[in-house]
């Protein structure tokens, strides 16, 4: 069993995949891990694609789903896959940087933190390329999130890692633990940067 899983919601994503899984390869160099694409039913190939690179990787692994569509249910069947005890969530669309997933790993032990969030509105963040109008959206939001979640700064990260004990431990990019106004669990915040972002979800 590996010590982290890396769940990839992908929809018509074909053409990045395999940029995806070199990038992870190289950032994810010493832990042991795998990764789960979860492929919506978008016929593109997507899901032949990864089938193809599992037959060669056994830390690749494909859900393809049939007739299902959606980012959130994509990410949580993903993670009910998997039985390592950790989990990371990362777009298939290249915006998130993979680098930080072994600090967030890190962060996660060290911290004993149920959740831990990359936030782009943290010393050391940054949005990067991202348009105007989705910084003024993705700050709205995080505006609302740290009144329901104190030290909470940018919920529309995007990109998470999670303690799989309870399943509610998510790795999304650390820096600081703060406590969470509605539960009990416990909340690490990194800074993070947009840079690689060009287009898509904020």
């Amino acid at each position: 069993m590996p010590e982290l899983s890396v769940v990839v919601p992908a929809f018509r994503e074909r053409d990045n995949i395999p940029a995806l899984l070199r990038a992870l390869d190289q950032a994810l160099e010493g832990l042991d891990w795998e990764t789960i694409i979860v492929v919506d039913d978008a016929f593109d190939g997507s899901e032949d694609l990864v089938r193809e690179r599992a037959q060669q990787d056994r830390r690749v692994r494909c859900i393809h789903r049939i007739g299902r569509r959606g980012l959130a249910s994509a990410c949580i069947e993903g993670m009910l896959a998997s039985s390592a005890p950790y989990l990371a969530v990362i777009d298939a669309d290249l915006q998130h940087d993979e680098t930080l997933v072994p600090k967030l790993l890190e962060a996660a032990k060290r911290d004993s933190a149920d959740i831990v969030v990359a936030s782009r509105y943290m010393e050391g963040g940054s949005t990067g390329a991202l348009a105007a109008e989705r910084v003024r959206a993705s700050r709205a939001a995080s505006a609302l999130s740290r009144v329901i979640c104190r030290g909470l700064t940018d919920p529309m990260s995007g990109a998470g890692c999670t303690a799989a004990a309870s399943r509610s431990c998510s790795i999304w990019w650390p820096r600081r633990a703060a406590r969470c106004a509605s539960s009990s669990c416990r909340i690490a915040c990194a800074a993070a940067s947009a840079a690689k972002a060009s287009s898509g979800r904020g």
